[in-house]
C-alpha cells in the first residue's frame, strides 16, 4: 500500500494504480492520475499538469473554477520546460493560500513538468511527499507511453511510406496512384484532407491534381496563381510551412475555403521538387483533435513529396516517350506515303514512258526506221531523268554527305540535284561563311525541315524561284526558305489539319522544338511563303553538350 501519511481515506494500493499500465496515451494517463488525486485527497479541489515528454508536451486540467482559469493559463505560459529536464520559469507569483505548485520530474530527470493544485487548505508535508512520489510515477510512465506511441507511429509511418513508394513505382497511372497517395498521406498525418497541386508554367498557376477530401468535387477545377496563398508561398520559396492559425496568417488565402466550403484550421505544406526544379506543392490540412502538425510530420511529408515528385517526373518522361514514339511512327508513315507518291509521280511515270517509248521504237524500226534515232534519244532522255529522280530520292532518304561533311555541303548537294532535275523552278542557295559545326542530330533535323519546306513549295506553290539561305548572327544561326509562289492562308490551313490529314507544317514545328529552335511561317495568298528557323547559340551549346555526353 502507498500511503499519503494524512488519512486512510486517500491511501492507494498497487491494484489502484493498474491504470498506469493500461493508459493508451500519456495525456490519458495524466488525466486519470489528476482525477484520482482530486477524488482521493480532500484538500485538493482541482489542478493542472504540464509535462514535456521526449516527444511532445502534454497538458491536462480538471476541477478549476471558472474564475481561476486565467491564473492557470498564466501559470502555463510562464513555465517553459525542455526535453532535457530543464525548467525555464518566467517571473510569476501564484496567489497565496489556495494554490500549490510542485515540480514533476521522472526518475533520472529524463522529463520535466509542473503540477498546480487548487486547494481549500494547506497540504501537510506527508501529503506533499506523497504527491511528489506519485507525480514522479506519472511523469515516468507518461514518458514511456509516449515513447511507445511514437515508436508505433514511426513504424506505422514507415509502413505507409513503403506502401506509397511501392504504389508510386509499380504503376504509371499517375492520377490514380497519387490520389491513393493523398489518402495515405492524410492517414499518416492524422489529417482531414490532403492535396497535391502541380504548376502550370504556361499560365503561372497551381492546379489541384490529386485530392483526398470530402470536398474533392468542388476543387477539381480550382486554379490559383502560383504566388497566391500559403501553397503559392511554399512554391515560390521552396520552404516547408507549418501554419497553426491560417486565419491570422497574411500568406493564407480564403479562396479555396470559400469555393469548397472547407474550413482550414491548420496546414502543413511542402514543395515538390525534382533536380532542384519546383513542380508543385503537397499539403495536408486539419490535424485531428486539437493537436498541431509537428516537425516529425513535416519531415515525413517532405519524404512523401520527394517520392511523389520522382513518380510525377517518371510518368511525364514516360508520356513524353510515348508521344515521341507516336510522333516517330506518324513521321515514318508520312515518309512511306510521301515515298509512294514520289515514286508514282516521278520514277514510275518516267519508267512507264520509257516502256511505251520502247514499244513505239519497235514499231518505228519496222515501219519508219528513219525516225528511230529521234525516238532513241527521247528514250535516253527519259532514262536520264528517271536515274536523276531515283538518285534524288535516295539522297533525300539518306543524304550521306550530311553525315560526312555537314549541313552546308548537304544543302549544296541537295540544291544542285534539284536544279538538275527541275525544269520549271530555279533554286538558289546562299550560305554564310562561318556556319557553325552542328551535332549530327541537329544538322539532320534542320536538313529535314528544309526538305519539307522545299517539297511543299514544289508541290503546291508553283514558284519560279526557291531560295535557301543561312544567316549567322551574334546570337545564333538562322535558316530561311523563301519562294515566290502563290502563297496560302496559314491560319486556314492550321485550322483544317484534322480534316485535310496534312501534317507537313506540324512536322516542321515538332522538329524545330526537338532542337530548341523557333520556326516562323509567313505566307499570304499571291505573295509567296517565307519559313524561318532560328537556333540560338545557347540552345546549340546545350545540345552539343548533351550529344558529347551520350
Amino acid at each position: 500500500m502507498l500511503n499519503t501519511g494524512h488519512s486512510d481515506s486517500f491511501a492507494f494500493t498497487l491494484e489502484d494504480l493498474r491504470w498506469v499500465l493500461e493508459a493508451e496515451s500519456g495525456t490519458a494517463l495524466l488525466q486519470t492520475g489528476l482525477d484520482m488525486i482530486i477524488q482521493t485527497v480532500p484538500p485538493i479541489m482541482g489542478g493542472a499538469l504540464l509535462l514535456q515528454t521526449s516527444s511532445r508536451q502534454l497538458q491536462v486540467q480538471s476541477g478549476i473554477p471558472a474564475d481561476a482559469l486565467d491564473i492557470v493559463e498564466a501559470w502555463k505560459t510562464a513555465w517553459r520546460p525542455s526535453q532535457q529536464g530543464e525548467e525555464h520559469e518566467a517571473d510569476f507569483t501564484l496567489p497565496p493560500d489556495q494554490w500549490v505548485a510542485l515540480p514533476m520530474q521522472s526518475y533520472r530527470h529524463l522529463v520535466a513538468g509542473r503540477a498546480l493544485f487548487y486547494v481549500q487548505e494547506p497540504l501537510t508535508q506527508e501529503v506533499l511527499h506523497f504527491l511528489q512520489n506519485l507525480l514522479s510515477i506519472l511523469a515516468h510512465y507518461a514518458n514511456i507511453i509516449e515513447e511507445n506511441r511514437a515508436a508505433r507511429r514511426y513504424s506505422q509511418r514507415l509502413e505507409l511510406l513503403f506502401d506509397i513508394t511501392r504504389a508510386l513505382t509499380e504503376t504509371l497511372d499517375l492520377q490514380g496512384v497519387l490520389s491513393y497517395t493523398m489518402q495515405l498521406a492524410a492517414t499518416a498525418m492524422d489529417a482531414e484532407a490532403a492535396s497535391l497541386l502541380l504548376a502550370d508554367p504556361k499560365t503561372n498557376e497551381l492546379y489541384f491534381y490529386a485530392i483526398h477530401s470530402t470536398q474533392r468535387d468542388r476543387l477539381v477545377n480550382v486554379r490559383l496563381q502560383n504566388n497566391q496563398g500559403i501553397v503559392g508561398w511554399v512554391y515560390q520559396t521552396g520552404e516547408a510551412v507549418i501554419c497553426d492559425d491560417p486565419a491570422n496568417d497574411p500568406r493564407f488565402s480564403q479562396v479555396v475555403d470559400e469555393r469548397s466550403g472547407f474550413v482550414t484550421r491548420n496546414i502543413l505544406c511542402v514543395p515538390l521538387q525534382v533536380k532542384g526544379k519546383r513542380i508543385g506543392v503537397l499539403e495536408v490540412l486539419n490535424k485531428h483533435g486539437d493537436e498541431s502538425f509537428t516537425e516529425e510530420d513535416k519531415h515525413l511529408l517532405m519524404t512523401l513529396a520527394a517520392e511523389a515528385a520522382i513518380a510525377i517526373e517518371n510518368a511525364r518522361l514516360y508520356q513524353n516517350l510515348r508521344e515521341e514514339r507516336d510522333r516517330i511512327m506518324r513521321i515514318q508513315e508520312d515518309v512511306r506515303r510521301e515515298l509512294a507518291r514520289t515514286l508514282h509521280d516521278t520514277t514510275v511515270q518516267l519508267l512507264s514512258s520509257i516502256v511505251m517509248s520502247v514499244s513505239h521504237a519497235q514499231k518505228l524500226y519496222e515501219r519508219a526506221p528513219e525516225l528511230l534515232p529521234d525516238e532513241l534519244r527521247n528514250i535516253e532522255d527519259l532514262a536520264q531523268r528517271a536515274m536523276l529522280s531515283t538518285r534524288q530520292l535516295l539522297f533525300e532518304l539518306r543524304p550521306v554527305v550530311l553525315e560526312t561533311r555537314g549541313l552546308g555541303a548537304a544543302l549544296e548537294a541537295y540544291i544542285q540535284r534539284l536544279d538538275e532535275i527541275s525544269r520549271q523552278t530555279r533554286f538558289i542557295l546562299d550560305l554564310c561563311e562561318d556556319l557553325p559545326d552542328l551535332p549530327p542530330h541537329v544538322a539532320q533535323t534542320l536538313f529535314a525541315i528544309v526538305q519539307e519546306a522545299i517539297n511543299n513549295a514544289i508541290k503546291h506553290a508553283q514558284a519560279s524561284t526557291i531560295r535557301v539561305k543561312t544567316v549567322c548572327t551574334d546570337e545564333g544561326m538562322e535558316v530561311l526558305v523563301e519562294d515566290d509562289g502563290k502563297g496560302f492562308d496559314l491560319k486556314k490551313v492550321q485550322q483544317s489539319y484534322d480534316v485535310s490529314g496534312s501534317l507537313g507544317l506540324i512536322n516542321m514545328y515538332e522538329r524545330a522544338n526537338l532542337i530548341e529552335a523557333s520556326l516562323t511561317i509567313e505566307s499570304e495568298v499571291g505573295k509567296g511563303t517565307r519559313i524561318q528557323i532560328v537556333l540560338p547559340y545557347e540552345s546549340l551549346d546545350r545540345l552539343r553538350a548533351i550529344a558529347e555526353n551520350r
